[in-house]
């Protein structure tokens, strides 16, 4: 915005230079050294806007956002940008003068492109760690906060079903997922650590979410595996895709895991200064009172020692 600023304010003056000379020359006044003068005046001014704003020393840094998954980020009633995850990524940028952002909606496909290209320097939808975007993006080294993930189930093997293990004890038949997806991830560290209370977890590179709460409806599985804010979203809430089911389907919380933005690989400088950021917000209680605010409670309490997911 500032760079925009600058830039019209040499275009008048370049503008009022050229029309300057031109009605010199019209009308026959004026002398070469007045035309010279009006000349250096307007290289002078020119200059001069350029270097203050390199002298600010300010960035500008666009963040892309995927906005429609309340309570972690959307637009409010008045249009403003806002959620658990923006309010985070908000208030660590305002701990770093040196960098002004601009955020910018999107869809979660443009988001991952965008980053990869440049087009954005970083940008967050509630993401987790996984080996792929590690190789693709920076990663920040602290968390922004956490998202829930747990076990959807049928309402009436609710009593039965109240953990792993015990949907394991059941039958552990859980709706395929795709190896690329984390939740995918969860699961095998959930096999690994308990060869005891395996899941039958399968793979699957891609199917319709409506098929999945049907496969579970119809007894085809037993258990999906799904976020919090995905049950909150589309079932419970009046509205929601699958709202329709609320009472024949139930949602367990497994654990909490944590979420990062993230940055283009050329901008470990940036990722740097947010670690740094971040790591002030947590010590001085800014990211548990947004969690408190958006959540009704302090999320990290579901966080296990696997959750880091690496």
């Amino acid at each position: 915005m500032k760079n925009l600023f600058r830039k019209n304010i040499i275009n008048k003056l370049v503008a009022l230079g050229v029309v300057g000379t031109l009605a010199f020359s019209a009308v026959g006044c004026g002398n070469a050294e007045q035309q010279t003068n009006t000349q250096n005046s307007v290289e002078q001014s020119s200059a001069e806007a350029e270097n203050s704003g390199s002298d600010t020393g300010v960035t500008t840094v666009k963040i892309a956002r995927v906005f429609t998954s309340p309570p972690y980020n959307y637009n409010d009633e008045n249009g403003k940008q806002t959620g658990f995850e923006t309010e985070v990524v908000r208030a660590a940028f305002e701990l770093l003068p040196q960098y002004e952002v601009e955020f910018i909606d999107t869809t979660d496909e443009d988001l991952l492109t965008g980053i990869q290209t440049g087009k954005y320097d970083l940008g967050f939808k509630t993401a987790w760690w996984t080996a792929e975007r590690a190789e693709t993006f920076i990663i920040p080294e602290q968390d922004s906060g956490v998202t829930t993930v747990g076990l959807l189930i049928r309402s009436e093997d609710a009593d039965e079903i109240t953990s792993f293990e015990t949907f394991s004890q059941f039958s552990g038949k859980l709706v395929p997922l795709a190896p690329s997806n984390a939740q995918y991830t969860v699961v095998d560290l959930w096999n690994q650590n308990n060869p005891d209370y395996p899941i039958d977890l399968q793979p699957a590179e891609s199917f319709d979410t409506t098929e999945a709460i049907t496969w579970l409806l119809e007894g085809r599985y037993d258990g999906h595996i799904v976020t919090g804010h995905y049950y909150q979203k589309n079932i419970v809430e009046e509205g929601g895709a699958y709202h329709q089911f609320a009472d024949q389907l139930s949602f367990f919380i497994y654990e909490a895991i944590p979420t990062y933005p993230l940055f283009n690989s050329e901008n470990q400088e940036i990722a740097d200064a947010y670690d740094e950021a971040i790591a002030q917000l947590k010590e001085d209680g800014t990211i548990e009172a947004l969690e408190l605010e958006f959540f009704g409670e302090d999320l990290y309490q579901y966080v296990s020692e696997l959750s880091s997911l690496h």
